[in-house]
This record gives C-alpha cells, structure tokens and sequence, in this order.
C-alpha cells in the first residue's frame, strides 16, 4: 500500500489531507505532538469525517496510524517510507519542524538511495512553500538536496472547524466539516507521480490560485468575522446570512476579483462564480465556525502581504480603487488598541488609501449602523471612482 505521511493531525491535516489521500488508496500515517491523537490513531486506526450541510453523512477514514512528533527516529523513519509527505501545522510551526523534517530526509537517502519526494505544504500563509524550504536548507550540506524534495504549494479552499468535541461526533478523533474536496497545487513544483485523483489539481503558474485564496476566500471570511464581531453575532454562518454583512463583503470580494483579473488575465465571471460559491458555504449553519475563530490571530492577518493589505495593494497595482478593502481594514485596525497603520500594515501617511482608511476609522468611531455604513461607502466609491475617471 502506498504510503502517505501527514504532519500534523490537527482540522485540516486530519480533517481534508490525510482524509483525502486515505480515500485515495494511501495508508496515512500522522505525526503529531498531542500523546492523546496518537494514542487514538493507533488504538482505532481508523475516524469519522462527519460532512455537514442540508444533509448530515459520515464517512469512515481507515488505513491511518500515527508516530508521536516528539520520537525523532518514528518521525524519520516515516518520512523514509513515505511515498508522498504533506504539513498542516500553522505557519509559527513550520521553522520550528525543519531540523527534523531534514533528519528525516538525509535517513531517507541513507537507507533508500536518491528516492524523491513530494511535500505538500497545506498553511495559511504566503509563500509558505519557500519559507519551508528555507528552514530546512539551513540545515542540509548537500547543495544539490533540494533537486530530491519538491516543496508542493497548495491552495486549502475546504473548512474545517477545529478538531473537537461536537454534537454529531461519534469518537473522540471524528471531525466536521463542509462537502468541498478539491486540491489545487503547484504543478511547476511536483517531482514524483501522484496527481492522477479527480480532487488533485495541478495548476501554473500557481501564484494565481495562492492570491485568490488569499485575497477572495481568506480575506472574505476574515471580514465577514469582522462585521459579524461588530454585529454581536457568535456564528460565521449567522453573520454571513446577514444582508447588510452580505453587501460589504461581496463588495470586497468584487474589488480583489477585479484586481486578479487583471493580474492573471483570467475570466472575472469565472471569479464571480467562486465568489458566490464562497458566499453561499459561509451560511453552513452545521458547520459552527465562529466569528472568534475566523478574527483570531489580527495582527499576523493585517501585515502588508496578508489578506486585506496584500489585496488592497494588487488592487492597487491593477488600477482597481479599493474602498471597500480599505473599509475592511479600518474595521480591523478599529479592534487594534494601538495606532499600527504604518508599522504593522506598512501603509504610509502619503499614500492615498492612508486618508481613506483615516477617514474610514473616525466614520467607525461614531458606532453606526451597518446600513448607515453601506450608505457611507456607495457615497465613498462615487467620490473616489468619480475623481480618477
């Protein structure tokens, strides 16, 4: 059986990878840190991926075992089997692996010969491909290494809410999540042969799957969190049926399309499509993702390449005016206790969007509705779009 090696057991590696590549014929073995997960693993070798929505349908994922992360000879004698290798540990976690993912490489070729090997990188985080790279480089001698190890970006469009306790759980390992199985990856990347699954997608160059990630589905549901934190609501699927909440985000959504339209050349109404997909899958009432969540981590997701700031800025390279981006970002900087518009998010007090962030932040300050709000920004878009014309 072929073998697939899952670092990291958390929503996503647990929930979509390992899951995924299960049901694609691979026996997954997980690493991971948490004594419990792996004690689970290996007691049952197998876990529920309950799918929730209109309907409710659980699936059983067998084929799996897991090494604890802390037993550096099982991890490196799993990356030493492994004929595909994937990481969802969150982007802090990343350098602080590299030492052993390298241990496990250099064991690899030490029982195996030159045998290649695919990483897929499945983070949350702008180039995480290279910064993986990176930190292993650092400890490999062999210049030649990485012509051995393809560093395989992905683009994680499915949700998966933390890994715990719920209502429709049947074990302890069960996890829920939303009916989405696709895989977009980095076609330029691959080095060996495994992408020949229906859900796989290579695509190049990948920097257009990577941005519109980022830039459409990260930064939406982040700022539908936001309004829904404004709005006092506990849920992402309470606030995404929300009308008024509805209006802003699409708007942002739109400004973002715009921008990777241009960028890439690629069909707007294709990016629609997506965009209503999107807006539709955040009102999954089954899935109990809340706003908190989705909100967490601010200032990682208000730096200049992140979400908002990255997409205002291709928006801004496109010639795309982007006021309701600029709105989201207020709004985030309006649940920030300190003034980290230029440090943080690197805008500065010449640029144009620097006043109509200002701007938008003393609008906040007086607490209006969210209709007012909507009022404020058609009158916003008219002024800005009416003077560059």
């Amino acid at each position: 059986m072929k073998q697939f090696v899952m670092y990291g057991a958390g929503s996503i590696g647990r929930g979509f990878i390992g899951a995924l590549f299960s049901k694609l014929g691979y026996e997954v073995t997980f690493i991971d840190v948490n004594e419990e997960v792996v004690r689970l693993l290996n007691t049952y070798h197998q876990y529920d991926q309950v799918i929730v929505g209109e309907q409710t349908q659980t699936i059983t994922i067998q084929h799996v075992k897991a090494v604890d992360g802390k037993d550096e000879q099982a991890v490196c004698e799993a990356i030493a089997s492994a004929d595909l290798m994937a990481t969802a540990l969150g982007a802090n976690i990343l350098p602080k692996v590299a030492p052993l993912v390298a241990k496990g490489l250099k064991y690899r070729w030490e029982t195996r010969g030159n045998v290649p090997l695919d990483i897929l990188i499945c983070e949350n985080l702008n180039d995480a491909d290279r910064i993986f790279h990176d930190a292993v480089a650092q400890y490999m001698e062999d210049p030649k290494w990485d012509t051995l190890v393809g560093f395989v970006e992905t683009s994680i469009g499915k949700m998966v809410p933390p890994a715990n306790n719920f209502e429709e759980a049947t074990s302890p390992l069960a996890v829920r999540q939303e009916a989405y199985e696709f895989l977009p990856v980095n076609k330029a990347a691959i080095k060996t042969k495994w992408t020949d699954a229906s859900q796989i997608i290579p695509y190049a160059p990948f920097q257009y799957f990577v941005e519109r990630k980022l830039f459409v589905h990260n930064m939406a549901h982040f700022t539908t969190a936001l309004l829904g934190m404004y709005e006092g609501f506990t849920y992402i699927s309470e606030a995404a049926s929300d009308i008024s909440i509805q209006w802003i985000v699409k708007n942002c959504m739109a400004e973002s399309a715009m921008a990777l339209a241009g960028a890439y050349g690629v069909s707007y109404a294709k990016l629609q499509d997506h965009m209503n997909d999107l807006l539709y899958r955040f009102q999954n009432v089954a899935l109990k993702d809340t706003v908190a969540r989705v909100a967490r981590d601010l200032m990682r997701k208000i730096k200049p390449k992140d979400r908002l700031v990255g997409a205002m800025r291709l928006c801004l390279e496109n010639e795309i005016q982007p006021v309701y981006l600029c709105f989201a970002i207020s709004l985030a900087l309006s649940y920030v206790d300190q003034d980290v518009l230029e440090e943080v998010c690197e805008i500065h007090q010449d640029e144009k969007v620097y006043e109509w962030i200002q701007g938008d932040l003393a609008w906040l300050k007086k607490k209006p509705s969210l209709t007012q709000t909507i009022t404020y920004l058609e009158k916003q878009e008219h002024e800005i779009i009416g003077s560059v014309i």
